[in-house]
């Protein structure tokens, strides 16, 4: 099976980290204002370079990371960050999460890379199904996945602490079978 380490739309660019960008997804995994519905990462610096390295030099995970760039004239901006891993290995899913800098949010930005990303999974890597998880509240990702096709399949109830309180969390999937609501022509050269 051919691996793709890129994926393309005529407005982004999704490409694979490497260590020179470990510093600038450093910054974005520990923002907390960038992650307003919690994340995963640690707090700690130091603990989070040490994943991020790991992962791009090509740790135990099946973990790809990616960032998420703005094609310019003759230059490229990064954007964002999207990761995506095996969820459940034997039942060929794929979970990924994404976060776009705020001053590029609203734009369409992450409904082209989640849509960069689930193509990727489903033809170059064998995924059966694809997933996503989001905090009820966050209304501008649950309108990407609607966007996208993606149907709501599971309520996690009370399943984030947000504001003062517990909160619901929503799993969007899309399933091999489905991929033609993703369909878009590549403008990535080769």
């Amino acid at each position: 099976m051919v691996t793709t380490e890129q994926g393309c739309s005529k407005r982004i660019t999704l490409t694979l980290a490497a260590i020179s960008d470990v510093e600038f997804l450093v910054e974005i995994k520990t923002n907390p204002n960038l992650w307003p519905y919690g994340n995963d990462n640690s707090p700690d610096k130091g603990i989070v370079r040490q994943r991020v390295t790991e992962r791009i030099a090509g740790g135990h995970d099946p973990y790809k990371q990616y960032i998420i760039q703005l094609n310019g004239i003759g230059e490229t901006i990064p954007i964002g960050e999207l990761h995506i891993y095996v969820h459940k290995e034997g039942c060929k899913s794929w979970q990924f999460g994404y976060c776009i800098l705020p001053e590029y949010r609203g734009q369409g930005y992450a409904t082209q890379a989640s849509k960069i990303a689930a193509k990727l999974a489903f033809k170059d890597w064998g995924a059966h199904k694809v997933l996503t998880k989001i905090a009820a509240v966050n209304t501008p990702s649950i309108r990407v996945m609607e966007k996208l096709g993606f149907i709501r399949e599971a309520v996690l109830r009370d399943e984030l602490f947000w504001n003062g309180g517990w909160i619901d969390q929503y799993q969007y999937s899309l399933l091999e079978d489905e991929i033609h609501r993703l369909e878009v022509t590549s403008t990535c050269n080769g």
